[in-house]
């Protein structure tokens, strides 16, 4: 769809409580988006810190497939196995005895509220129902947990906020001492603040917190909606300091992309807790289970958790020589792969549209604070490309850097005037020259993928759709026509359709060998294919035909074949 009209439907039909930038995702694959002129984005959002496995994990799209076409709904009045299986690894994996479900971040917060003073009427009678929250929080935007956000520009234009919350200052132990009293039923603490900036707890402060609740027995409550499930380097953030809560909210990364939420508690607080007393018509579907299941348990693996800690160990280091060399960053914050640039600009909104134009997708975390929250999955190479464009970018804000001439992700003028490529030996040529130039490959693929297409039109017989990356022997196209209908290759980048028109392709031209592009590598490697290494072919160029509404009936899609590799000639 154009994304003109996507963007007037957007205007006429929805509530416009968003700003959006003008371009329309259409898919991702990794820790790549890409929009609907095939333009691509390194996505260090991740959909604001939701898709920590990335964009089309094949476990996570196999759950959720799998799942669908068993059991959609049921709501909560019936019993699901994926609902009580998740809640069983929730538990066993953290502090808690008992999970409630839920949609949203904001709703395992409000639940978490109800809760605590279902506690404490419970245990202490009626008036002990305030809370403590912390200046520079985010809880979410529904009523009660908008009253523990004390943000001017998110509450004052929704008072009367929910009564009895008082205000502490975060990482200032003084500050909750003097607020603390007998009309307090608990305390609400984000590990690591997000919205407010990307500021970690000290440790002392969490630790203090823990004794000043069992003192006056107040329950902790831990938000780690944006912070947890693996972000910080832990699955828990909680888990780097030592200090176990009472209650915590979990949501964003949990579902692998799908909405839930989650409230874990322990049983003193479960017990005060009836039928009737919260509840919830969607929350632990039977799909969102599986999906969230399948997320944690890849999550939970100390392997995978070691990754985290070393990405962003890796990446927090290179920032550091970024804010050694631009005077518009005054420090770096974060731990794992939850890290804010903290400046001195007035808006850091110039930083995060710069790096649209780049290729690369941030947000702020507060007015001076750029955000990095990528896919828990990113490599060395993902991570070097993000502080190429983050190099370039604090450049051009800091005037070192002449503004680019060309529009957004065009390459540089060599691939501008580049001619047509009229035969397959040149177009090897070509795509070695620029793999060897390595990251210039992202910011030279849309005009890429116009030399692929004209070389598709202009060259008879043989047509031409962006790949590498792999290498398949048409050695037996009935097997592969096999494969091309099975569960396994949806999801992976391969449609059916794609490799129905790579079979009948092949068997018309009668070609040896075909380039797929995929990042799925371990998965083909199992199915007995031969996988080109990464830097064998450029792996970052992508074709633009499964965009086109006019695939596949369309005359210039087809494949790039045999690039120079003819039958006896080595691969690479």
């Amino acid at each position: 769809m154009d994304p003109s009209l996507v963007r007037d439907l957007e205007a006429q039909y929805i509530l416009q409580t968003y700003s959006r930038p003008p371009f329309v995702l259409d898919r991702g694959e990794g820790v790549r988006v890409y929009d609907t002129e095939g333009r691509a984005y390194l996505d260090f959002v991740s959909g604001i810190a939701v898709n920590a496995l990335g964009h089309g994990d094949p476990d996570v799209v196999r759950a959720i497939s799998g799942q669908a076409s068993r059991l959609i709904h049921t709501s909560n009045l019936y019993y699901t196995a994926p609902q009580a299986q998740l809640a069983q690894k929730l538990v066993q994996l953290s502090f808690a005895d008992k999970v409630f479900f839920c949609n949203s971040g904001a709703e395992a917060n409000e639940a978490a509220i109800k809760f605590a003073r279902k506690y404490a009427r419970t245990v202490h009678g009626a008036g002990r129902g305030g809370f403590i929250a912390f200046e520079g929080a985010f809880h979410g935007r529904t009523m009660g947990a908008l009253a523990l956000t004390p943000r001017p520009h998110y509450q004052d234009a929704f008072r009367p906020l929910m009564p009895g919350v008082k205000l502490a200052r975060f990482n200032d132990l003084d500050s909750v001492q003097e607020q603390i009293d007998d009309s307090i039923c608990a305390i609400w603490c984000e590990p690591v603040q997000g919205e407010g900036g990307i500021y970690p707890a000290d440790p002392e402060f969490l630790h203090g917190l823990r004794q000043l609740c069992d003192e006056h027995d107040v329950l902790l409550v831990f938000d780690e909606v944006q912070c947890g499930l693996g972000r910080t380097g832990t699955l828990w953030a909680h888990e780097f300091y030592g200090v176990t809560p009472d209650m915590m909210c979990l949501a964003k990364p949990l579902g692998g992309g799908l909405p839930i939420g989650a409230t874990l508690l322990t049983q003193a607080i479960a017990d005060t807790i009836e039928p009737g007393d919260h509840a919830s018509t969607f929350a632990g579907g039977p799909v969102v289970c599986a999906a969230a299941l399948a997320t944690l348990n890849k999550l939970s693996d100390p392997t995978f958790l070691e990754h985290v800690r070393w990405a962003g160990s890796y990446l927090g280091e290179d920032l550091d020589e970024l804010a050694n060399k631009y005077d518009c960053i005054r420090s770096i914050r974060g731990r794992g792969l939850f890290l804010g640039i903290q400046t001195n600009l007035e808006s850091t909104t110039v930083l995060v549209q710069e790096g649209f134009d780049a290729g690369l997708l941030t947000c702020i975390a507060g007015p001076q604070v750029l955000r990095l929250v990528p896919p828990l999955t990113v490599t060395k190479e993902d991570l070097d490309e993000a502080i190429e464009i983050l190099d370039h970018v604090f450049a051009r804000v800091s005037g070192l850097e002449e503004p680019a001439k060309s529009a957004p992700n065009e390459p540089p003028d060599l691939m501008v005037r580049r001619p047509m490529i009229r035969d397959v030996p040149e177009m090897a040529a070509i795509i070695n020259q620029f793999a060897a130039q390595g990251q210039m490959l992202a910011r030279s693929q849309h005009h890429l993928y116009q030399n692929l297409r004209d070389f598709a039109v202009s060259t008879a017989g043989e047509r031409v759709v962006g790949c590498a990356a792999l290498s398949l022997a048409w050695d037996d196209l009935a097997e592969i026509r096999s494969l091309a209908v099975s569960h396994e290759w949806q999801g992976h980048g391969i449609g059916r359709a794609l490799v129905e028109e790579l079979v009948e392709e092949a068997r018309r031209l009668g070609l040896p060998r075909v380039f797929v592009l995929t990042y799925q590598q371990a998965f083909f490697e199992k199915m007995g294919f031969h996988v080109v290494p990464h830097d064998a072919l450029p792996h970052k160029i992508w074709g633009d035909c499964l965009n086109c509404p006019k695939f596949p009936d369309c005359d210039e899609i087809a494949m790039i074949v045999d690039l120079a590799q003819k039958e006896g000639q080595d691969e690479g």
